[in-house]
């Protein structure tokens, strides 16, 4: 499934090679993506956010645009290179956690499954 036309994922990482790669297989697979440094002054639906990206980029995605106008912050995929990471990051409300480095295949099932599920 895709988002609708007002509706993106935004992809944080400062490793550029991996942003383009993430980015890459989400558009040809129908998802509007953008980055931390281009994305619009309206939330993502879905956050995929590199553990590793520097604070400042962690800070442009999740404060202030983040979060719904509700308050509420979008589903988070994070990437981790360390796998003691998931518990911790399920207790800060992050839907998935996947190991780095990553396969695009587990992404875009990780992607396609909340997008269902938030879209319901």
């Amino acid at each position: 499934m895709t988002l609708d036309s007002n509706n993106n994922i935004l992809v944080a990482s400062d490793d550029a090679a991996l942003v383009k790669a993430i980015s890459g297989s989400l558009h040809a697979n129908g998802f509007r993506v953008c980055t931390a440094n281009q994305h619009a002054n309206h939330p993502p639906r879905l956050i995929v956010l590199d553990t590793e990206a520097s604070s400042e980029t962690r800070a442009r995605v999740l404060n202030p645009f983040g979060c719904d106008p509700d308050g509420t912050t979008p589903p988070i995929v994070a990437l981790s290179p360390r796998a003691a990471l998931k518990e911790t990051a399920a207790q800060k409300g992050v839907w998935v956690c996947l190991a780095k480095p990553i396969e695009l295949d587990s992404l875009l099932s990780a992607v396609e499954r909340i997008s269902d599920y938030t879209s319901a």
